[in-house]
């Protein structure tokens, strides 16, 4: 079993990972292309359909996906339970969603906005007919399956519609169409790939159960929601459509390595702790070993985006994209902390402490909103300030929490962030003298791949020092235990 669980587990990592690299290569592509036709004002208003969809959607599902995921003893009538549950609430969401598009629009000062939700509100009912049926997938660690689809979606979905209507004008609604297609076929796939009955049943029993650890579950991710969203709604509210384009993209810009490695991390962790969650030292030992080498690759990464964000944004989005390169240096930093935190959020939601966790991310949501209202009265770049000091304090707290759960020493703690300490240490001391001379080349795919080289290289040189003095966990000593 331990052998099985650990070999499928790795496997499903790395199936998610390759996946969603050419799922970022892809959307990356994509992006580049739609900043070329869209503009900063029309992103902008999408990214509050985005935070407006994504929190109904969140509350609509009321934890039950998760819930599939965790609970030990999954029957039949749980599941039937739990596809009863989601099909009530996404209907109900959609209708709120339909109903409340003009105040929202009010809100935001944004008029466009209430028709664009009106034509959204159809994701719910949509979604509701699947979310059971994706966290089957997820369950048995068919992280190929769910990895491929995801990616089909996106790509002929969102990305060939969303081009081709942007190609012919459309503007705001190619986002929007393109979103749209993209569900459905997501849907679709889904559904082929693990049916389930459609005829809803309710059980007590089940219900309680299911709602048992989703509420609390959910709780803690509409906090979270509003900790993630809170810069944007500030955004759109202080500043404008425009100005929340150009902080949209620059958040997507830095998410990406976010969402391809910790955002796998925490799939494939979450239900593989699950099914350990009974023996806290098999937990443990994982935790450290994840959390040490997160926090390194967090670190390199960081550096690199903080560097290159000129380079980068220039060649993704074009010149006309300029106020966008500040703002992804600011939230380069934040790299660090929201890749991290996923390791954390993995044991705690496997160790089922949801209502633990929805009091940690509460306190990060209040924490988001007052620094990041607090920056904004001064200027948009303050705002992402006082973001990337929440999402610090957000990754000590659930750090800490973790600690006790796991029973682990201040000094354990410590050695989790030592080789990603190191490295922060070398760049600092060799940035400003490196970076002047390969950005002396003009041409910015020269630079990023001189910048990646020569980062790269010294970073691979650590890994084999760290790995030759036992300093800390590295990628050579992983190699070297996979291998045995």
């Amino acid at each position: 079993m331990k052998e099985g669980l650990t070999k499928k587990t790795f496997q499903g990592f790395i199936w998610l990972s390759s996946t969603s690299g050419v799922h970022a290569i892809i959307q990356i592509g994509i992006l580049a292309i739609l900043a070329r036709l869209i503009t900063p004002e029309d992103f902008g208003v999408m990214q509050a359909v985005i935070v407006v969809v994504g929190l109904a959607n969140l509350m609509s599902q009321m934890g039950v996906g998760p819930s599939i995921v965790q609970l030990k003893n999954l029957t039949n009538l749980h599941v039937r339970t739990a596809f009863t549950i989601s099909l009530i609430l996404g209907c109900f969401f959609g209708l709120v969603v339909f109903f409340s598009s003009e105040c929202v629009a009010e809100f935001f000062s944004m008029p466009r906005l209430s028709f664009a939700l009106k034509v959204v509100s159809i994701i719910f009912v949509i979604e509701s007919f699947v979310v059971v049926s994706e966290s089957m997938l997820q369950r048995k660690l068919q992280m190929k399956e769910y990895a491929t689809v995801h990616l089909i979606s996106f790509t002929v979905g969102y990305g060939f519609t969303s081009v081709l209507l942007a190609f012919l004008g459309f503007g705001l609604w190619a986002l929007i169409v393109g979103i749209i297609i993209q569900v459905i076929i997501k849907a679709i796939l889904i559904y082929l790939l693990q049916p389930i009955s459609l005829i809803p049943v309710y059980s007590k029993n089940e219900f309680n159960e299911l709602i048992y650890f989703g509420g609390g579950f959910t709780i803690g991710k509409i906090s979270n929601y509003f900790a993630s969203q809170g810069d944007n709604i500030i955004t759109g509210r202080m500043f404008g459509a425009e100005i929340l384009g150009f902080y949209s993209r620059a958040f997507a810009l830095m998410v990406k390595p976010v969402g391809l490695i910790a955002g796998n991390i925490e799939k494939i962790l979450f239900p593989a702790f699950s099914l350990r969650s009974g023996r806290i030292e098999k937990v443990s030992s994982g935790f450290v070993r994840v959390l040490s080498l997160t926090f390194f690759a967090s670190c390199f990464i960081s550096t690199l985006i903080f560097t290159l964000s000129e380079s980068i944004v220039n060649l993704v989005l074009g010149d006309q994209w300029g106020d966008v390169v500040i703002l992804l240096k600011f939230l380069s930093v934040v790299i660090i902390a929201k890749m991290s935190y996923k390791v954390n959020d993995a044991v705690i939601k496997s160790m089922g402490l949801v209502y633990q966790r929805a009091v940690i991310q509460t306190v990060y949501m209040v924490s988001v909103v007052l620094f990041a209202y607090q920056g904004a009265l001064l200027g948009i770049n303050e705002m992402v300030v006082g973001v990337v000091i929440a999402n610090f304090g957000h990754y000590m707290m659930l750090l800490l929490y973790v600690k006790k759960v796991l029973d682990k020493s201040i000094l354990e703690i410590c050695k989790c962030h030592f080789s990603g300490l190191v490295w922060l240490v070398i760049f600092i001391l060799i940035n400003p003298f490196a970076d002047p001379v390969i950005k002396s080349v003009n041409y910015n795919i020269f630079v990023i791949i001189l910048t990646v080289m020569f980062y790269g290289t010294i970073f691979v040189v650590l890994n084999y020092i760290l790995h030759w003095f036992k300093g800390g966990q590295n990628f050579i000593t992983l190699y070297y235990l996979w291998q045995k």
